[in-house]
């Protein structure tokens, strides 16, 4: 694909990789350019700073810094621990929307995000990104390679969530992490990422075969889903010698890690990872309450990865001593 033959180009031509500059105004709040901020996800990140900046320690006072635009902040104050790099993101640190990006055709570009109507929608990725300190998609796959050229060029650190993604843009957000820091992961939730670190010592653990189960709303476009998936990636990596089966038909094979996926009504996400042994079964569960649950987790992902060296990272690195 042309797209990512332009990643590449980009690449090549890249300067010396980002280095953190840690000491930088540390407690000043960090711009997001939100790449589908229109979007289900979009919009829940919205409400999610909308929502917790109401409580914020932070103040309303920002920092001088490189964003053209200015929301009152999100604070990464929590009532409870989530991760254990809580102590290296600052309580006193916080984000704030700086663009709000969709694509050409969207009937909402030059109108005001409702939740905080002094920025407005616009398809200006390479501006959105000037006056932000990180990027975060959650827009379409068609999106992400454009997505990566200009967070190469303007050196900015990425956040990509989306899943479905074609093997060449995947390759290309790995070369782009030697230039820049990239976090991708397809589910941004800490309950996930902590369930990840369980599998791995399950798996060690656990000679029993292992089947995977999940549900999603009916308007879902990927199956299985890209959390499925590499939950059973992370049990493959313990275990070489597993196959990832998907819509099996027939028995079982040895070695098999099954995955079978149900769409339907308005269901946020359920991930069900069963370890099955001759007399016992141990499972691990996970269910999303609402989009919250990943919106609060790619805010502060942004946050912590704006500290961060160039490199590839997941919710595992985030949530790792």
């Amino acid at each position: 694909m042309n797209d990512v033959n332009d990643i590449r180009i980009e690449l090549f031509g890249a300067e010396e990789p980002f280095e953190a500059d840690v000491c930088d105004e540390p407690k000043r709040p960090v711009g997001i350019c939100l790449v589908g901020a229109a979007g289900k996800m979009g919009n829940a990140i919205v409400e999610q700073i909308k929502l917790i900046s109401t409580h914020s320690d932070a103040g309303p006072t920002r920092s001088a810094g490189p964003a053209a635009h200015y929301e009152a902040p999100i604070s990464t104050h929590s009532d409870a621990p989530i991760s254990t790099h809580s102590d290296a993101i600052p309580l006193e640190n916080a984000a704030y929307l700086a663009s709000a990006i969709e694509h050409e055709q969207s009937p909402l570009l030059g109108s005001p995000v409702s939740a905080i109507p002094n920025i407005t929608y616009t398809s200006d990725l390479a501006a959105g990104a000037m006056a932000s300190d990180v990027i975060v998609n959650f827009s379409a796959a068609e999106s992400v390679a454009r997505t990566i050229s200009v967070a190469i060029a303007q050196r900015k650190p990425l956040v990509c969530g989306v899943t479905g993604l074609s093997d060449g843009t995947m390759d290309a957000l790995k070369q782009a992490a030697a230039h820049i820091p990239v976090l991708y992961d397809a589910n941004m939730s800490i309950g996930i990422a902590v369930m990840k670190k369980a599998l791995r010592l399950l798996a060690q653990l656990l000679d029993f075969d292992v089947e995977i189960s999940e549900v999603h709303h009916r308007h879902k476009k990927d199956t299985p889903s890209g959390t499925a998936l590499s939950l059973a990636h992370t049990i493959a990596q313990v275990r070489p010698q597993s196959t990832v089966t998907c819509a099996r038909a027939g028995m079982r094979a040895d070695g098999d890690i099954g995955i079978s996926s149900s769409r339907g009504g308005s269901a946020i996400g359920t991930h069900n990872v069963m370890f099955l042994g001759e007399h016992e079964m141990v499972s691990l569960s996970h269910q999303a309450m609402s989009r919250a649950a990943f919106a609060t987790g790619a805010v502060r992902a942004a946050l912590w990865l704006r500290a961060q060296d160039s490199g590839w990272y997941s919710m595992e690195d985030f949530v790792s001593p």
